[in-house]
């Protein structure tokens, strides 16, 4: 089963016979709806020509279901999931690994309790007014069951009992947008607030062991692990921008989150240079073509400085950001005009990871990479042809 591109497909059994071809295969389209089971070919639809046949492929489709629902309950919390949320002593309940995550691991994926658009709170001559009744409006349309989660989230906010669920707002709303923040044309204009369930037990780090993205076709919360975390250690994510100065982003902490931060980031007096640095790193492959087309400069010229900076970033926790890819990119393109394959195969897994993580489906991420492939092979054939041959000289 295959949940990157939302398809489940069954291989047909050895030797089955079908009205229209013997590729026939099944697919199981979850877009549109569960129990919906379409068998194709190549050229159209067909069904299988025998009852055993078809009691074959439907005990198959039972198997992947069962799989399937499976795997999506695991998303929101079960005893079986990847995480879990624990009490500790002084963050309140946290959520944990609850099993080794490789980078490109699906932590969860939640829908909110609560979600409103801020376009009439923000334009309003009384926004924290608005804000009350739109929020009162959101939770007057939940169920009890909903309610009772909603109130039991974290509230780091003083006030009456009128006051409480909008101190519970504050404490855990996300922003999120009508487009999705893996979209190319993402639209940040139309903002809206979503509250949800697991995800405000993400512990707030500078240098997150996640990234998160919002879906706004199926109105969920991604959250995927961007570099390996053990089993039993918290699971971070960013409450601010991780590039601000840290005393921007230590009085933003204080001021709506309560926080106090110790991280790393936060203690390390450099760690600012470094976050600088790292915002400089460009998005410009011309230099690594330029390099590769000159075979008499260095073959480390470009590979040490961008091994380097791809050690800072991971120092500073920041793979999650869009620099990392960058970096992997160029050590991507570099190992392969080596024909150092072995190392090209290694950083271009770890891009390919990185952009699945960050809500590019598998598919088109390899496409991208296919079309990136096209002009390293380009790129490498000139170079072989620009480099003279050992004996001819």
């Amino acid at each position: 089963m295959d949940l990157n591109d939302g398809r489940m497909r069954v291989q047909p059994p050895a030797g089955a016979t079908y009205s229209t071809h013997n590729g026939l295969r099944v697919e199981k389209v979850f877009e549109r709806d569960p129990l919906e089971v379409e068998v194709r070919g190549p050229r159209g639809s067909g069904f299988p020509t025998c009852p055993e046949t078809a009691a074959t492929l439907l005990k198959l489709i039972s198997q992947r279901t069962q799989a399937w629902r499976q795997r999506i309950t695991n998303t929101v919390g079960t005893p079986e999931a990847v995480y879990v949320i624990q009490e500790t002593p002084s963050d309140g309940m946290r959520m944990f690994a609850n099993k080794d995550l490789e980078c490109g691991d699906l932590i969860i994926q939640e829908n909110p309790i609560v979600l409103f658009p801020l376009e009439h709170v923000l334009s309003s001559k009384s926004p924290q007014r608005q804000l009350w009744l739109t929020l009162q409006n959101a939770l007057d349309g939940l169920d009890e069951v909903a309610r009772a989660v909603y109130m039991e989230l974290p509230n780091i906010h003083e006030g009456d009992a009128s006051e409480l669920a909008l101190g519970i707002f504050m404490t855990n709303k996300f922003e999120v947008y009508s487009t999705d923040d893996a979209s190319d044309h993402s639209d940040r204009s139309k903002v809206s607030a979503a509250v949800f369930k697991d995800i405000p037990r993400m512990n707030h780090s500078c240098s997150p062991n996640v990234v998160r993205y919002w879906c706004a076709t199926s109105r969920s919360m991604y959250v995927y692990a961007i570099r390996p975390i053990l089993e039993g250690s918290p699971i971070v994510t960013a409450y601010c921008d991780p590039f601000l100065p840290t005393h921007e982003r230590r009085d933003l902490l204080l001021n709506a989150y309560g926080i106090s931060c110790v991280c790393p980031a936060c203690t390390d007096s450099a760690s600012d240079a470094n976050r600088a640095r790292i915002q400089n790193i460009q998005d410009n492959l011309a230099a690594v073509i330029q390099w590769a087309l000159t075979p008499t400069l260095p073959d480390d010229l470009l590979l040490v400085p961008s091994l380097e900076l791809l050690k800072l970033i991971e120092e500073e926790g920041l793979e999650g950001t869009e620099y990392y890819a960058r970096v992997l990119k160029v050590l991507w393109y570099i190992y392969f005009v080596l024909e150092d394959f072995g190392a090209a195969g290694f950083y271009g897994r770890m891009l390919r990871a990185w952009k699945t993580a960050n809500g590019v489906k598998k598919s088109d991420a390899i496409k991208e990479m296919q079309s990136d492939l096209e002009l390293i092979q380009y790129t490498v054939n000139r170079r072989r042809m620009l480099t003279p041959r050992k004996g001819r000289e």
